[in-house]
């Protein structure tokens, strides 16, 4: 799904912890402003609308350097829901810590 907006932008990003395991809840959370004229056109251009995107699903960690998203559940989907497998797959994300990997951290970590 491609999210776009040509006037403003804002998002949330919470998680939680899960307690005794290695897993996070995570949730997100946007809205997009956009001129209606540009989906529509012939529209005036002083008509703004905006559209509420979200997501969430469970996380993992493995070590510092790398984290991975399990999203369950969205507006990227559908009937919010993932419809199969492969829709599921589809969606899973990572994310790269590169502080993680800066020699200057793990120097001082090291002489801790």
């Amino acid at each position: 799904m491609l999210v776009y907006a040509d006037r403003w932008l804002s998002t949330l990003n919470l998680a939680v912890d899960l307690p005794a395991v290695p897993l996070s809840f995570y949730t997100d959370l946007g809205v997009a402003s956009f001129n209606q004229s540009s989906v529509t056109p012939g529209l005036p251009t002083h008509l703004v609308r905006a559209k509420f995107y979200y997501g969430s699903g469970l996380s993992i960690a493995r070590g510092k350097l790398v984290q991975f998203y399990f999203p369950v559940a969205g507006s990227n989907y559908e009937n919010h829901f993932p419809a199969s497998f492969r829709d599921f797959t589809r969606n899973i994300r990572f994310a790269f810590n590169l502080h993680a990997l800066n020699p200057f951290t793990q120097l001082t970590e090291a002489l801790k």
